[in-house]
């Protein structure tokens, strides 16, 4: 049985198509199309970007989208591959850019942009 990597390779290989081609056509990076061809989806994002990709990739090459998805369920598990958890999703606040700044008559919140510009944020009146 062959899998979606195979397929998409096979089909993209027949039809004299480039990696570089494939990823201006459909905006999917490089690094990813190479993973998907070649089933490493330690490397890809969680599935359903995946699923998104291979839907795009499939009907830039003419396939049919609903079988290579069929194709890719029956090979991925979320037991063998599980989803990567990114570090933002884990800790999501810097604590030292954000400051709470009570005065008299409001309340700001303080956030420290990258080139170190400070942006107000006026979340309410203190009566």
């Amino acid at each position: 049985m062959r899998t979606v990597g195979e397929v998409l390779k096979q089909e993209r290989e027949a039809k004299f198509y480039s990696i570089d081609e494939i990823e201006k056509a459909t905006k999917i990076r490089k690094e990813l199309l190479i993973a998907l061809e070649k089933d490493e989806y330690h490397k890809l994002p969680p599935t359903t970007f995946v699923q998104g990709f291979i839907k795009n990739y499939g009907r830039f090459l003419g396939l049919d989208p609903n079988k290579l998805l069929a194709i890719y369920k029956r090979d991925f598990s979320d037991r063998k591959n599980p989803p990567k958890i990114l570090q933002s999703f884990i800790d999501p606040l810097d604590k030292k850019k954000f400051r709470l700044c009570l005065y008299r008559s409001r309340i700001e919140i303080r956030l420290q942009s990258r080139i170190n510009k400070s942006c107000y944020i006026q979340i309410g009146w203190v009566s």
